[in-house]
């Protein structure tokens, strides 16, 4: 092998250099002759190295590690590229060969590898993770080889065949969730048989096949918060033609045991078509508590008149009232021969409620001469009742 001052076309050389001989030219022609230095230790090596692009060993990209799914990739994967090279000199270098994935404009490196002691490699990216907030999307990869002597396959790059999508980030919740209940009377709270409806969108479509699971908490017995018991029923709010399954609503129903209190909280669990999953804590655009214990009274009835022993002579006017009653109490009823009357909570106390009863028996509506019972029913300010039959009787002859 030769050298001078010139450019000669270079044929492909491999193998050992023993010794080098040099002659230098200067531009009139003079030569210095021959200088020769017998070498140890030195290869040559200036044939470019060959990737694999037909078949089977064609570059390809995927998620690792494997799935039901290679086209994805989610948090705690990484993207791959197997490729197949050969060299017929010093070999294919790991380290310089560049594998390059590009996702939402983004670039990661691949660490590359031999698979054995084959002519097949590997190129891996680091784990992703939620973190990875910008590596979103359509995930693409180049390769170009390199031998140990700094031959590369081709000036450029070569592109791999297929991409994946990449999707790191799990559900989150968008706009602002409501909570309400079907107590009429006031729909921020919820008592005994009544309904908690608890609305919400989230960021991403949940997974097809897999519902959002909504767990409510409260105080529980004891004075501690804890999740309420029983079934949650969700239903998909998407509205119709669209497929994106982010709307949702849940609706849990009270139970009278155990005793409930206090503002109602949600965990929500989502899922995406990744399997990136979430627990949120939504903040609701307006509370609700709950409270579902019945209220009661503990003392009777009494009248005014009172009752002589023989009854009312009609026509009578009467006032009844009840005393003891549960300072939560929101409504008394009396219903008297099969006619409801709605007390008032008599002024300066926080138990005592009065109804008035005009011209008895006018406004029974029965026989003059007969025994009537009284019923009594207490709702509180969540919607739970206290009913109680024959409380007293009102006799008119």
């Amino acid at each position: 092998m030769e050298a001078s001052g010139g450019t000669p076309a270079v044929p492909a050389y491999s193998g050992t250099v023993n010794r080098l001989d040099v002659t230098a030219t200067d531009a009139a022609g003079n030569s210095s002759g021959t200088i020769s230095r017998t070498l140890s230790g030195v290869t040559i090596d200036n044939t470019a190295p060959t990737l694999s692009v037909t078949g089977a060993s064609a570059p390809a990209i995927k998620s690792s590690p494997a799935g039901t799914d290679d086209t994805k990739v989610t948090a705690g994967d990484r993207a791959e590229v197997t490729f197949t090279a050969s060299d017929t000199g010093s070999g294919i270098s790991t380290s310089s060969t560049q594998v390059v994935f590009t996702v939402g404009g983004n670039t990661l490196n691949g660490t590359v590898t031999r698979i054995g002691t084959t002519n097949n490699y590997r190129a891996r990216t680091r784990v992703l993770t939620a973190s990875d907030s910008t590596f979103q999307g359509t995930m693409t990869a180049t390769v170009r080889v390199f031998d140990n002597a700094g031959n590369s396959h081709a000036v450029t790059p070569r592109a791999v065949a297929g991409s994946v999508t990449v999707d790191t980030v799990a559900p989150a919740i968008t706009g602002t969730p409501t909570i309400i209940s079907n107590y009429t009377s006031d729909t921020s709270k919820a008592g005994d048989g009544k309904t908690i409806t608890v609305e919400f969108t989230l960021s991403e479509s949940q997974k097809t096949g897999v519902n959002p699971t909504v767990t409510l908490q409260a105080v529980t017995t004891g004075g501690t918060r804890g999740n309420m018991a029983g079934p949650v029923t969700m239903t998909d709010q998407t509205p119709a033609g669209s497929t994106a399954r982010t709307r949702w609503r849940a609706v849990y129903t009270v139970p009278s045991t155990p005793a409930y209190s206090g503002a109602v909280s949600a965990s929500i669990s989502a899922r995406d078509g990744f399997d990136n999953t979430s627990t949120l804590t939504p903040t609701f655009a307006t509370g609700l508590t709950v409270d579902n214990t019945a209220p009661t009274f503990t003392a009777g009835l009494t009248f005014d008149p009172v009752q002589p022993s023989g009854g009312y002579t009609a026509p009578q006017d009467i006032t009844i009232e009840v005393t003891g009653v549960s300072s939560d109490a929101a409504s008394v009823t009396f219903t008297f021969n099969s006619t409801s009357h709605s007390a008032t909570k008599v002024t300066g106390t926080t138990n005592t409620w009065r109804t008035a009863l005009t011209a008895v028996p006018s406004s029974i509506g029965g026989p003059t001469a007969a025994t009537y019972p009284v019923d009594v029913k207490v709702v509180d300010g969540h919607g739970n009742e206290t009913n109680t039959g024959n409380a007293a009787s009102i006799r008119v002859q």
